[in-house]
């Protein structure tokens, strides 16, 4: 039943996920050759795009295999179960010592304590990227909380590490100066080699936090609680991580940035309790500094011939984000954003909430002017979107979150107006194989979801539907794919579930 469940998710989540993202009120059968490139066609019947979606989705999960990864997933626990009690050598605590910043918190919160966790932390990373299939805008912030709570660069850090069983500790040696590096052999006599380097250009990102805080009650008890430190973290605006075994190369990952980021928060809290009622006041206020125009993420990893990319720019009047994932040279994902605007209100905007800390001060969404995205599935499939007034969009989705309930068929169809209003500030198309034909339009329609016998009221709820150019039909995503037809696609997604549950013991 679980993967059953999973697998609907899988196939609404492919169907809707630029719903969010779109606008226009545009009719089908008029206009219906726009942006989808490639040469004009007559739209398919619904019949047969339930075969051909489900032959994508057969060919998507052929190509992803647990056991691609097998031999990674080997090492992490290979290196996590016979490493476990081994101690770093004394010399590289002492640098480590050195360099941290001791008025912050405690040393031993300092990842880099213990460089051989870090690698398998990256490791690790890599892993989880490949097996989520394109998520490797998150995973790429996981990688910089490594560096967080050390004053110093990377390039501090560098040398080489190889266990002595003996001793139960990794030994350091100094001479390797271009690059922090481990080497192990696992229980097969395989030669693992991990190295992590970092460019010399590096951007700062600097935090500052005090807190002062004042406690009294009716029976003369007062007590005062402080707190001050400071994070300074020096990242790499390149990073490059590999690891191979006996010389062949198992993960590569490279990491291009530039995030200056600045941040001085200072908090002060008086509380004065009276029996059972308190005063509270709690001031905050906030400094913070980032150059917008340099916060870029250009990312590329490759797990086994799985190859993800992942880019970002950002200037003062559009954002972009690009992704692709390729396994074993098949295009497998491409996913594209683009967000136009007055990105220089919208700073000044988010300055003056964090300066003020006022919680009910808002970012002037009618300074976003458009966001466009598209997703494109084994180039068989694409979805293409876009939204003109993204304060609209949210505008219609607060009147529906503010009226999923009702008594009677007055209350509803006041939620299904509000729901095909939201469906007027958005618009979601699907095309085939690349071809400027439009397939079908993305929409959502109210439904009853539940009734609540004890306050004799109904909650409602919005299902995505697909309406098909060729016949003007509407199916609800759960209908289409429906358990006969899409039988098999349901048994290989179970399988390949399973596959990965057995391999890492989910």
């Amino acid at each position: 039943m679980r993967n059953k469940v999973l697998f609907r998710l899988f196939a609404a989540c492919v169907f809707t996920l630029c719903c969010a993202f779109s606008c226009s009120d545009e009719v089908l059968g008029e206009g219906t050759d726009n942006s989808g490139g490639g040469e004009k066609s007559e739209p398919i019947k619904p019949g047969a795009s339930k075969e051909f979606l489900q032959e994508t989705a057969l060919d998507f999960m052929d190509v992803i295999s647990a056991q691609d990864y097998e031999n990674l997933a080997d090492f992490a626990e290979f290196v996590e179960s016979e490493f476990n009690d081994f101690d770093i050598d004394e010399d590289f605590v002492d640098i480590v010592e050195d360099l941290y910043d001791e008025e912050s918190n405690d040393y031993y919160d300092a990842p880099f304590r213990n460089p051989v966790q870090v690698m398998l932390g990256f490791s690790k990373i890599a892993l989880e990227s490949a097996q989520s299939t394109n998520n490797i805008a998150t995973k790429s912030g996981e990688v910089y909380s490594y560096f967080f709570s050390l004053d110093a660069s990377l390039s501090d850090l560098y040398g080489k590490f190889e266990p002595n069983y003996k001793d139960e500790i990794f030994e350091f040696d100094n001479s390797v100066n271009d690059r922090i590096e481990l080497s192990i052999k696992d229980d097969k006599n395989q030669k693992w080699v991990a190295t992590l380097k970092g460019s010399k250009a590096t951007s700062l990102i600097s935090v500052k936090y005090k807190y002062y805080g004042e406690y009294y009650d009716d029976y003369n008890y007062s007590s005062e609680d402080s707190e001050e430190y400071e994070v300074k973290i020096s990242v790499p605006e390149k990073i490059d991580f590999q690891l191979t075994c006996n010389g062949d190369e198992v993960v590569s990952w490279i990491i291009d940035s530039k995030i200056p980021f600045e941040a001085d928060i200072n908090e002060d809290c008086i509380t004065t309790y009276d029996y059972d009622d308190y005063d509270y006041n709690h001031d905050r206020s906030y400094e913070v500094s980032l150059d917008y125009s340099k916060l870029d993420l250009n990312t590329t990893l490759n797990v086994n011939d799985y190859i993800e990319t992942f880019t970002s720019s950002v200037d003062d009047k559009r954002i972009t984000f690009a992704s692709s994932v390729v396994i074993k040279g098949q295009q497998m994902l491409e996913a594209n954003m683009i967000v136009d605007g007055n990105l220089d209100e919208i700073k000044n905007d988010l300055d003056n909430i964090l300066e003020d800390y006022n919680e009910d001060e808002e970012i002037d969404l009618s300074d976003i002017k458009k966001v466009e995205a598209s997703l494109n599935v084994m180039d068989k499939v694409q979805i293409k979107a876009s939204c003109n007034s993204l304060k609209g969009f949210v505008s219609a989705m607060e009147n529906v979150d503010e009226s999923d309930y009702g008594y009677d068929d007055e209350d509803f169809e006041k939620y299904a107006r509000y729901v095909n209003e939201l469906n007027e500030k958005f618009d979601a198309k699907v095309y085939y194989n690349n071809n400027n034909t439009l397939q079908a339009v993305l929409q959502l329609e109210a439904e009853k979801d539940w009734y609540d016998e004890w306050y004799d009221e109904y909650y409602y709820d919005m299902i995505p539907i697909i309406l098909f150019a060729a016949d003007e039909s509407k199916y609800s995503v759960e209908d289409f794919f429906d358990d006969n037809l899409f039988n098999k696609v349901e048994n290989e997604f179970e399988d390949l579930i399973e596959s990965f549950e057995d391999m890492f013991d989910f």
